[in-house]
Order: C-alpha cells, then structure tokens, then sequence
C-alpha cells in the first residue's frame, strides 16, 4: 500500500537472500538468485524509501562487523552476488541520481514539508502519551486521539507518529512498550549466543534493520503488512536453527555447521 512498506520487504529480502546463498548447490538456482538479488536491490532504490535504505545499509554493516570480528569467511558464491547487488544499485543510482540525492540531501519542496510535518508529530506526541500514559490511548487511536488535542487541522495531518515505539508507547502506554521490549529482548535471547553462526549473525543483521525501520516509520504496528513484516523479521532467525538441522541427510547442511575462520597466519 505505499512504497515505504515496500522498501522494507525488499531491505528484509536482501538480508535473507545473504543467508540462502549458503544453501544454493545447483547452478540453476545460483543464476535464479542472482537475478533476485539484482532486481531486488534495483526496486529498493527506486521506492525512495530512506528508512528502509538507512536499514539495510546498516544491517549489512553489522553484518560485516560480525564476520570481521568472528574472523569467518563468507562463502565463496556470496561473493558474485555481493557484486550484482553493488552493480545494480550502481546502475539505477545512474538513472535516478537526481531524485535520490534529493531524498537523501532534504532538497526540495516535498522533502522539506516531510520534515517539518514528522518534526510536528514530535512536538504534539506529549499530548497524546499523556491522555493516558499506563494504558494508552488505544490501538489504532493515535489519529483520533490528536482530533481531541487540535480540531482545526488538515485531515491528512492525523497521522501515527512516524516511530513504531513511541506510536506503541502512545497507543499501548507504558505497559504496551515494556510488553513490546520483552518480546523483542526474548526473541533476541533465542536467536543468540551472540553471533556464533552464520544464521544468527543474519538474524542480528536482520533485527538491527527493523530496528532502524522502526525508528523512522510507523508501518510496523500500524497497518498490517508491515506488522507481517515485523513478525516475519523476528519469528525466521528464530527458527533457522530447527528448520536447517532437519533438513533431510543431503540437503543444505545445518547452519550450525562450523563455518570456515580465516587463517590467523
């Protein structure tokens, strides 16, 4: 329903596309994953969505962090798909450079009023969160609750709050936000042992871009779509580990296969 949501399923689907590629055997699925990989990464750019460019950027950030520091080489037919992914997003950033910079630099009419409108939301989010702070004004009620705080104006200006926790913590009070962290600090402690898989370093990468998605959109407990997306973003790393490690002797091999460390030599 708007290209924001769609930037972060395809931010979501570049990520998993770097934990499928460990499993590709057969050449066939190899160029298939490589035509995934360029049209995803070519269709992230052109949604014009920063929240979900500032995600993925960051996850794969991440990312690398983690395979640098746990010294792991990342598999070898990673790397072709790496290096479709930068030329794709190269190649559009080619035809579409004026509008990106000007999403990315703030230039321009529109770009401005879309700061000065989240700026607003900012200030009047007080007001909302203190209707009721323990409980909160309602799932859903966020728009209803600022016609009660301003009558007078424009319709299109009753919006959530472009932040997924502060909209919980304004729609669910404080309960609803310290509920919301709990699960995200479990799901965390299933995924973990901090990294020492590849499918959880993934899923760490994985969960830091929603969390950067979160901070700038509202989609992800607002409409349904991007509450799939959320659930989706935290229910697979959880269940890499049972899914892989069943798979059938001669299949794709359980991520919790050791993964090969760099020569410290």
């Amino acid at each position: 329903p708007h290209p924001n949501i769609f930037g972060g399923f395809l931010a979501v689907g570049l990520l998993l596309m770097a934990w499928l590629v460990r499993f590709i055997r057969d050449r066939r699925a190899h160029v298939l994953s490589g035509v995934l990989v360029v049209f995803l990464s070519a269709t992230l750019i052109i949604t014009f969505s920063r929240s979900a460019w500032l995600g993925i950027a960051i996850g794969f950030l991440v990312l690398i962090g983690l395979i640098v520091r746990r010294r792991r080489l990342p598999p070898s037919r990673a790397l072709p798909m790496i290096a479709l992914g930068l030329l794709s997003v190269l190649a559009t950033l080619g035809v579409f450079y004026e509008q990106v910079f000007s999403r990315t630099l703030l230039v321009g009419r529109l770009e401005n009023l879309s700061v000065v409108e989240r700026s607003s939301q900012y200030a009047r989010f007080d007001d909302v969160f203190l209707m009721n702070p323990l409980v909160g004004v309602g799932p859903g009620a966020y728009p209803f609750a600022m016609t009660q705080i301003d009558q007078d104006a424009k319709a299109w200006a009753y919006q959530p709050i472009h932040n997924t926790f502060l909209l919980v913590l304004g729609e669910l009070g404080a309960l609803g936000l310290i509920a919301l962290l709990y699960v995200l600090w479990r799901a965390d402690q299933l995924n973990a042992k901090m990294a020492q898989t590849a499918g959880e370093m993934i899923g760490l990468a994985l969960g830091i871009a929603m969390i950067v998605i979160a901070l700038f959109d509202h989609y992800l407990f607002s409409l349904w779509p991007g509450m799939a997306l959320g659930v989706l973003a935290i229910a697979l790393p959880i269940t890499w580990p049972f899914s892989v490690s069943a798979s059938p002797k001669g299949e794709a091999p359980s991520q919790d296969a050791p993964v090969p460390h760099l020569d410290p030599s």
